[in-house]
């Protein structure tokens, strides 16, 4: 006797985090603890392929989820920190020829209907970047900058791909600050 709903339902489910150009070569990029992260051969972006790996046999995410990519302390809405990353960055600032500041800028655009949260850990400050929203970091002259990354996610009830890309760009400001 069947009860005439459906059994299964598939959407391709992936994340991509790209660097933007960066000359100075002063931001890295770096898988963090889960297996289902990807660098391309550039070192500029990470995808994260969630038909494999990170959910064991599990093919894509439910509707109505939440599911977080790295390991999230607390909700995957609030600040509460990460206990291992999905991704890491490094900003090293060592220039010792011009004293400047770089901003390390990140941008999570989401085209989809579900909810992205995008977690940042430097050891001691976290911060949530939500949906279609930035953050940035200040690094000092001669200091480095270490964030792991999380993602946390709330699917809806739609099968529609969770689409969204996260963006890293540094802006260099000179002593004058510009």
């Amino acid at each position: 006797m069947g009860t005439g709903a459906f059994t299964q339902v598939r959407a391709d489910r992936d994340l991509s985090v790209h660097v933007a150009d960066d000359d100075e070569g002063v931001i890295e990029l770096t898988e963090g603890d889960v297996e289902s992260a990807t660098v391309d051969g550039s070192g500029s972006a990470i995808s994260f392929d969630l038909e494999d790996g990170e959910l064991g046999d599990a093919s894509g995410v439910n509707a109505d989820a939440e599911i977080s990519i790295g390991e999230i302390d607390g909700a995957i809405d609030e600040t509460d920190g990460i206990t291992s990353s999905a991704f890491d960055i490094r900003v090293d600032n060592d220039n010792n020829e011009i004293s400047n500041q770089l901003n390390l800028i990140i941008e999570v655009e989401n085209q989809s209907t579900h909810d992205i949260y995008l977690h940042l850990d430097d050891g001691s400050d976290q911060d949530v970047v939500e949906d279609n929203g930035s953050n940035m970091y200040e690094v000092s002259d001669n200091e480095e900058l270490d964030l792991g990354a999380a993602f946390g996610i709330k699917t809806d009830d739609s099968d529609e791909d969770i689409d969204t890309d996260v963006t890293l760009a540094l802006e260099r400001e000179n002593p004058t600050g510009t």
